[in-house]
């Protein structure tokens, strides 16, 4: 997304009346999954703040690179904090749901956002990811006007994001409609993943980003 953030920076007054509007129907099917209260949740590349708009839960931050994106989420009174998927700048344990809405395909190191998404997730939160499906005709579309306006996309299909998933300790499932999926992985913590991988601090090193 680091590339990409430049981009969705400069069409932010637009992006609303380009991409259609988040189903809550489709947000909340995902997270009825949590096996925990949802009073926090985090919008990762959020832009706007659309997923969270969508869900009733009370504690609602948009995170986002692209300053504009945060101007139009805070003008839906929404929380905003600008940081990159990659490298969240939240404790351990301190989220009860994550969403990405369209954006997880934007991100550089996605395997790197998830287990960021782990970390800062408590046990039995969920993450619900909601992806155009790219080997279907209009997912291809999508991917293609995207790469027209310089955005550097990477597809992801509902396979590979459900073994990313299991390889940072989620139990996945999967739910297809017909242009879209959406993942949606539960947090397991059988004693204590952070210390078995030694990674509780190191991959805790989150920071905002500054303006330039």
């Amino acid at each position: 997304m680091h590339g990409d953030a430049h981009t969705f920076d400069a069409i932010s007054p637009l992006y609303d009346r380009l991409r259609p509007s988040v189903s809550p129907a489709v947000i909340e099917s995902g997270l009825a999954f949590a096996e925990r209260p949802i009073e926090r949740l985090l919008d990762i590349g959020g832009g706007p703040g659309r997923g969270a708009e969508a869900t009733d839960v009370p504690d609602r931050i948009v995170v986002d690179p692209a300053p504009g994106m945060l101007r139009a989420a805070a003008q839906r009174g929404l929380a905003t904090t600008r940081a990159y998927a990659e490298r969240l700048p939240f404790a351990d344990d301190s989220a009860d749901a994550v969403l990405f809405v369209d954006s997880l395909h934007h991100v550089d190191a996605p395997n790197q956002a998830i287990t960021e998404t782990a970390r800062v997730l408590r046990p039995g939160g969920v993450v619900v990811i909601r992806e155009f499906d790219p080997t279907g005709r209009f997912g291809c579309t999508m991917f293609a006007l995207g790469r027209i306006v310089g955005l550097h996309s990477q597809p992801l299909t509902s396979e590979s994001v459900a073994v990313m998933l299991e390889s940072s300790g989620f139990a996945p499932s999967v739910l297809e409609d017909r242009f879209r999926f959406t993942a949606v992985g539960v947090v397991e913590r059988e004693g204590d993943m952070s210390e078995e991988d030694g990674q509780s601090e190191t991959i805790g090193g989150g920071v905002l980003i500054q303006d330039e």
